[in-house]
């Protein structure tokens, strides 16, 4: 955070926070609609079950992942460019449809996939262990909520990390030319990220992961633990409480 506010101002903080604002909305609109529809026909068929809400949980995170994919692409691209190749959401579509046409937004979606179902999964089955053991309560969903999305977050850490590089592996690609007029930038941009071009040039996930293991370290695979952590929590028990406001007024 200090190194982006010293190099870019405060306003920097703010990169790519309209897809964002969007992404987390449709994201925790549909993987809620779709893990409660899941559940009631779940139930149906099957009856209560132990694996019942992991089960659902997964499958309407794949549902919202693939759905909000695009913006979550997107945002990671403002959020981590130093030279200004993509000029907001409208300009990031157009110069994804331009540089590799529509298979572009899901640029990294199956390391997505194998990260994102099974955290959602483990929220969702944590959540509603921890919250039957409760009174209900505002204090405790927020408590519970939190906890969950704690713990999913630093079990799949790792897969988040792998995304995250793939994803920016295009944009990374562009500036390369641009090094012999703003190298400084952009080595500033690749530390911050532990983005390094000869990493990112290997497009497979797996020579990806074996390049950090190489040369950076097991540790690699965590870095930006804490900020994720607290971001997680905070969202989670945010959702988990705002959900079950709305289910319980939309029930009077």
């Amino acid at each position: 955070m200090k190194r982006a506010v010293k190099n870019e101002g405060y306003l920097s903080l703010w990169k790519g926070n309209w897809p964002a604002i969007l992404l987390n909305t449709g994201f925790s609109g549909i993987s809620f609609y779709c893990h409660d529809k899941f559940l009631e026909i779940w139930k149906q068929t099957y009856g209560p079950s132990m694996f019942d809400e992991f089960c659902c949980g997964a499958g309407a995170a794949a549902v919202a992942t693939v759905g909000t994919y695009p913006l979550d692409l997107i945002r990671t691209r403002l959020a981590t460019q130093t030279v200004r190749i993509d000029h907001g959401l409208r300009n990031s579509f157009k110069h994804i449809i331009a540089r590799d046409g529509f298979v572009g937004f899901y640029a990294g979606v199956p390391i997505t996939l194998v990260g994102v179902v099974p955290a959602m999964a483990m929220q969702f089955a944590l959540f509603g262990t921890l919250v039957d053991r409760t009174d209900r309560s505002t204090v405790a969903i927020v408590a519970c909520g939190g906890v969950s999305g704690i713990v999913a977050k630093v079990i799949t850490m790792p897969i988040d990390v792998l995304k995250r590089r793939q994803q920016v592996h295009p944009l990374l690609r562009e500036q390369k030319w641009l090094e012999k007029w703003e190298g400084e930038a952009i080595l500033v941009n690749r530390r911050e990220y532990n983005i390094t071009v000869e990493q990112t040039s290997k497009r497979n996930i797996l020579e990806v992961a074996r390049w950090m293991l190489v040369h950076e370290g097991p540790a690699s695979f965590f870095k930006g633990t804490s900020a994720a952590v607290v971001k997680s929590g905070l969202t989670s028990a945010i959702c988990f409480v705002l959900k079950e406001m709305c289910t319980n007024y939309h029930s009077k």
